[in-house]
């Protein structure tokens, strides 16, 4: 944890979407992914794996692929996507696994990775069951 992060459990809070991140008095907020998204999403994959940026970044699971996605939102900077992270679902949605967590390099050590972190544990459980 970091000192920004609150202390209560984050296995007992239910964490909504639209939601704010705690422990930012409101500046970062996570929202459900939209089309929109693709690009700047292909673009802190690609830089997260020290790659270039394509469009296979950016690329959404296949349709018959059980998945939840969210990203993360400045709202000092009008809304601005900062951050990501995808949950999916396998085995019938018995098994869920977290297929990324992604945030922009400046603002790394404030607890947003961790925050998705923790978003993608109470998807898991909630949506799909996962323990």
């Amino acid at each position: 944890w970091t000192t920004r992060c609150p202390a209560r459990s984050w296995r007992q809070e239910r964490m909504p979407v639209p939601a704010r991140v705690p422990g930012h008095d409101g500046r970062y907020r996570f929202r459900e992914y939209e089309p929109r998204d693709r690009k700047v999403l292909g673009i802190l994959r690609a830089v997260a794996h020290d790659e270039p940026p394509s469009e296979a970044w950016g690329k959404p699971p296949a349709e018959e692929v059980v998945h939840r996605t969210v990203v993360l939102c400045d709202e000092q900077e009008r809304g601005r996507v900062v951050g990501a992270a995808r949950v999916i679902a396998q085995d019938g949605n018995r098994v869920a696994h977290l297929q990324f967590v992604c945030v922009e390099d400046g603002r790394r050590g404030l607890g947003l990775g961790t925050a998705l972190v923790r978003w993608s544990e109470v998807i898991g459980r909630e949506r799909f069951g996962a323990r």
